[in-house]
């Protein structure tokens, strides 16, 4: 139901891919639209619950998005701690927020979606990301046990991108990373202006984006850097860079309140240190791509990360 009066409904019917506008009367329904009419025969993936125990023993539930065919070539896990992606339609705007699931696993990669809840101190931390991702993958290769244990990649968007360079600094389980818009230096982040104070000073300084998000929002370090600067330390990947193994595709956008330097440090990082990594950019864009010819590109690069990095069985100790 899209809008509603006494004498009239708007509705948007929904199936598959195909979306029908109708305008509901006492006198019957009428069609006023269609869109994508001839994907009529395109079956989306359904995502299949995964139960198990989080890190601190409570029951919990974990979302996986299977191929249609077989064998997987891959296994993707999509983490944003104190979220999980549960296959709901959300509308056609939100094909801008990331990379979508059932996309990836018409490809022929599965895709774990993690319950990582943040609810308390002990849930905020990098260590309790890692766990909660681990666990969710071990529930999901014993109910699935045609899952490829050794190709399994952590992706991540926003604050589930620092959460997947966090945990790549504290895991050699996973043989690939990707992390766009991704905070990976928690000093920086604080302090550093996004692209709307540096062009429009006259607004304001907008620190809201950064010194709020780094101290009481996502962040929930609770202090400035001067008052804790071990804390900083610790969730701060780009610090931790030399112990990040596996390769690592970064994403950014000019236009970010992420600014790009978080990426560019990272990848600074893992190349200084001889590590395999990629660096995206794209102009003109913000948090969320908007250009459908970068969101095409978005799952090339992807895609093609993923195919480089998962093709084969990992190589024996």
């Amino acid at each position: 139901m899209l809008a509603a009066a006494p004498v009239a409904a708007l509705v948007l019917d929904r199936a598959g891919l195909v979306e029908t506008l109708r305008l509901r009367t006492a006198d019957g329904d009428r069609a006023l639209g269609r869109v994508n009419a001839a994907r009529a025969d395109v079956v989306l993936t359904e995502p299949r619950p995964v139960a198990h125990r989080d890190a601190l023993g409570r029951e919990t539930r974990s979302w996986l998005f299977l191929p249609p065919a077989r064998p997987v070539r891959g296994l993707v896990v999509q983490v944003y701690p104190g979220s999980v992606d549960a296959g709901v339609w959300s509308g056609p705007m939100t094909l801008t927020y990331g990379v979508r699931p059932v996309i990836l696993a018409g490809a022929g990669y599965a895709v774990l979606t993690p319950s990582m809840p943040i609810d308390g101190a002990a849930t905020a931390s990098a260590d309790f990301w890692t766990r909660s991702v681990d666990l969710a993958v071990d529930a999901a290769l014993a109910a699935h046990p045609d899952l490829p244990a050794d190709r399994i990649a952590v992706m991540g968007h926003s604050f589930g991108g620092h959460a997947a360079l966090a945990i790549a600094a504290r895991s050699t389980r996973y043989r690939s990373y990707i992390a766009s818009s991704a905070m990976s230096d928690l000093f920086g982040e604080w302090g550093e202006f996004i692209p709307a104070t540096r062009h429009l000073p006259e607004d304001g300084m907008m620190m809201g984006a950064q010194q709020a998000w780094v101290e009481g929002g996502q962040g929930a370090l609770g202090a400035p850097p001067w008052a804790d600067p071990a804390a900083y330390v610790e969730r701060s990947p780009w610090l931790a860079a030399d112990r990040i193994t596996a390769p690592v595709l970064l994403i950014t956008a000019d236009r970010d309140f992420v600014p790009m330097s978080q990426s560019e440090r990272m990848f600074s990082a893992l190349h200084r240190g001889g590590g395999t990594a990629r660096l995206v950019t794209y102009r003109g864009e913000h948090h969320h791509l908007w250009s459908p010819a970068n969101i095409r590109d978005l799952y090339a690069q992807v895609l093609g990360w993923l195919d480089q990095t998962l093709a084969a069985p990992a190589a024996p100790p």
